[in-house]
């Protein structure tokens, strides 16, 4: 049995960030965690660059991945985070999950 909550601020309303905990009830260990973002800092810091110019061709060059991995609103973050980690369970430990709990206000399951 494990808790899964999403921390973040603000993360049911406006977060641009956020982060999924999947926590053992039973022992207390952290068994997965997702981290989620609507924002890439470097790309909004070049965001300005014309797509063909030297300068943003040479970022581009340097930069090969984007920390943005999450679009939608922020309320969808935490139901997200939790079915990655679940899917996780299943592909690298062929775990599955029996029983779920949620703290109150989770938007997953």
């Amino acid at each position: 049995m494990f808790l899964a909550m999403g921390h973040g601020r603000n993360m049911v309303f406006s977060s641009r960030n956020g982060c999924v905990t999947a926590i053992s009830i039973d022992t207390g260990k952290v068994l997965g965690i997702e981290d989620l973002s609507q924002a890439c800092r470097q790309c909004g810091l070049h965001e300005h660059l014309e797509r063909n110019s030297d300068e943003y061709q040479r970022w581009r060059e340097d930069r090969t991945v984007c920390k943005a991995n999450f679009k939608g609103p922020a309320p969808a973050m935490e139901p997200e985070g939790v079915n990655h980690i679940f899917s996780q369970f299943v592909e690298i430990h062929n775990l599955w999950y029996t029983r779920y709990y949620r703290d109150g206000d989770s938007k997953s399951f």
